[in-house]
């Protein structure tokens, strides 16, 4: 048996939890609102042309990417952190691990069945604010939103790693959710303000002039997993608002694929730091 069997069988079982449907639910119901809001808010429904169309499209991408920004962590995080920690306290990794399973396989398939598990809840709420748009606004283009529910999956992969992996190197469900706790309040409140600190410091000031940004304070920014996953929007949004930030061209390291590197980095290193430590742990 392969991290594909424990994927599978770990998918089964997370979709069985009344709470992550509660939380996937809320993601649908809240990502149907969002759009309703934005077509009340915004232009009036009916068919528009190609390039009104994507504006459009853009427009809603851009409403739909806060509440995204704080509900695609949490769920993440609530799905993955008793990922490990919780068998290892119940006792059942033994059994898992006693059939034909590495501690790589069970790594591997935690991570994915988790992450398919969050992906079904942001696939069935933007999909269906995809089929507002689609009734409201005829013409829009849907390609570019398939990039964002890309996006969007990619950086709940990258929590659902990082909470796979505090879940990996620790025996207690408690402490993992310690972690997940930390982990969301350090992305989501502490390194906003990184940057501003580091700026105080230097120049005196917090926050710098418009179009005098340094590159070093957006790169900063762009370093967590949140701020890559604000970097992919200039995919859509295009550079002219970070040009006018920085009081010039957009160097490389800012662009919007190089924040997906950046997301791959962390999908890739908490799950393989956790699992070196799950490797070596005595059950």
């Amino acid at each position: 048996m392969t991290w594909v069997a424990v994927a599978r069988k770990d998918f089964t079982d997370a979709v069985r939890s009344r709470t992550l449907w509660a939380v996937g639910g809320l993601f649908v119901v809240l990502a149907v609102a969002s759009s309703i809001m934005f077509a009340v808010l915004g232009s009036s429904s009916g068919t528009v042309s190609q390039s009104a169309g994507r504006q459009t499209m853009v427009n809603l991408i851009l409403f739909l990417r806060a509440p995204a920004g704080w509900l695609v962590p949490i769920t993440a995080l609530l799905v993955g952190y008793k990922a490990i920690a919780g068998e290892r306290e119940s006792g059942s990794i033994k059994l898992l691990l006693s059939l034909p399973h590495e501690r790589r396989d069970v790594m591997l398939g935690k991570v994915v069945g988790r992450t398919l598990v969050v992906a079904s809840a942001i696939a069935g709420g933007f999909g269906a604010a995809l089929v507002i748009g689609l009734v409201m606004y005829q013409g829009v283009a849907p390609l570019l939103f398939l990039a964002f529910v890309v996006f969007t999956v990619a950086f709940s992969t990258a929590y659902v790693s990082i909470a796979v992996g505090f879940s990996a190197v620790t025996a207690s469900a408690s402490r993992a959710a310690a972690g997940a706790v930390g982990t969301f309040a350090l992305f989501n409140f502490v390194w906003s303000v990184l940057p501003n600190a580091a700026h105080l410091l230097l120049e005196g000031s917090p926050v710098p002039d418009a179009g005098q940004f340094p590159t070093w304070f957006v790169f900063v920014q762009r370093l967590s997993p949140n701020g890559a996953y604000e970097g992919t929007i200039l995919l859509f949004q295009g550079a002219t608002t970070l040009e006018a930030k920085l009081g010039g061209p957009v160097p490389f390291y800012l662009s919007w694929w190089f924040a997906l590197v950046v997301l791959g980095i962390w999908i890739v290193v908490p799950s393989w730091l956790g699992y070196l430590r799950f490797r070596d742990a005595d059950l």
